[in-house]
């Protein structure tokens, strides 16, 4: 599966909501499908379950049926063939692919596992049997046949709806880490600061800027990559200077670009400096629980030597703490004045968004 920590892949918001998040989480195989596709999932274990079910039954008849008639050959030779009549469901391109089962049986072979099942034939066949280890071996191939492909369900989905970061350059990679970083903060600001700060709609809001950015700069890369390229190979200033407005709009594009990654660095600093003040706040506690082992300390030095300790030493740091507790109220406080502005430009983005697709009046 794809590793948690891969950022490798932005996802469209839009995807259905129980892919969404089994690809975010790394608890699907990640499958791109061809363009123009819906989005699906698959579970291959589940259908295999039911496809092999008719050949394993229909094998298990027909080996009966030929032993119970007392054609023991032809019950052989029938289960042989229906050895090969599992037929795995067809999966879209880019699904995780299978060796064919022949080159499986080969490996059983040259592995050795022939021989348990042929001191097992000989000793049923000594019984003058064949069915026992027929049935035997198509329960093995039945489930080997399930269990083939990954027990994780399959997600496929188009190009259209997720963005492969090896696509962008570098400086467009940095802009968009700018908002993945951001992202992270606030995921773990909401865990370190609890019902003070709530930021379930904030993280709606950058995934969404992150879907949109990831997609404006996968279109830009391929413009920005062309233009890099013939500035590292042009023959001649008249080259560079033939391909100026081209340039220019790749230049604007990256500066739109980098101004709102900047935006979002400006929102994320009070998060940073909460999360700071939150640690802060905790150190500074851990030491004010443990005064009494240092207060023994203090009593033991002060005994021994007189005098050598001052008067009112305070080895807990109250003072500290409370400074602590304040600054961390204030921190808190910025950090939800942050939060705001992020979700009133959001606001506005989209009703500017909705106002530019309104028809004009006729």
């Amino acid at each position: 599966m794809r590793n948690a920590r891969d950022e490798r892949f932005v996802f469209d918001p839009l995807l259905p909501p129980d892919m969404l998040a089994r690809l975010r989480e790394a608890r699907s195989y990640f499958c791109p499908a061809e363009p123009g596709t819906a989005p699906v999932t698959r579970h291959p274990r589940r259908e295999r379950l039911r496809r092999g079910a008719v050949p394993f039954a229909g094998a298990a008849a027909v080996i009966v049926a030929l032993e119970v008639a007392g054609m023991p050959l032809a019950a052989l030779v029938a289960g042989v063939i229906g050895l090969f009549l599992y037929v795995p469901p067809r999966l879209p391109p880019g699904a995780p692919r299978e060796k064919p089962f022949a080159i499986d049986v080969f490996w059983w072979i040259v592995g050795g596992g022939w021989m348990l099942w042929a001191l097992l034939c000989i000793a049923l066949l000594a019984a003058g049997v064949f069915s026992p280890q027929l049935l035997l071996l198509h329960v093995a191939r039945y489930v080997h046949f399930v269990i083939r492909l990954p027990k994780g369900p399959l997600d496929f989905v188009p190009p259209e709806h997720f963005v492969d970061l090896t696509e962008l350059g570098p400086i467009e990679r940095t802009a968009l880490g700018a908002v993945q970083d951001a992202r992270n903060q606030v995921a773990e600001a909401q865990r370190l600061l609890g019902g003070a700060f709530d930021g379930t709609e904030a993280l709606m809001v950058l995934r969404e800027e992150e879907w949109g950015l990831a997609a404006r700069l996968r279109r830009l890369a391929p413009l920005s990559r062309e233009v890099d390229e013939l500035t590292a190979s042009a023959a001649s200033q008249r080259v560079l200077d033939a391909m100026a407005p081209q340039r220019a709009v790749v230049d604007q594009a990256r500066e739109a670009v980098m101004d709102r990654a900047a935006d979002i660095e400006r929102y994320i600093r009070p998060i940073d400096a909460a999360i700071r003040a939150k640690r802060e706040w905790e150190q500074i506690l851990h030491l004010e629980r443990s005064v009494d082992g240092y207060a023994d300390v203090l009593a033991e030095a002060a005994a021994d030597v007189p005098g050598a300790i001052p008067d009112g030493a305070d080895p807990g740091g109250g003072t500290a703490l409370e400074a602590a507790r304040r600054t961390l109220e204030a921190r808190i406080g910025e950090a939800v004045q942050a939060n705001r502005w992020l979700l009133d430009a959001a606001r506005r983005a989209a009703g500017d968004a909705a106002e530019r697709r309104r028809p004009e009046p006729r």
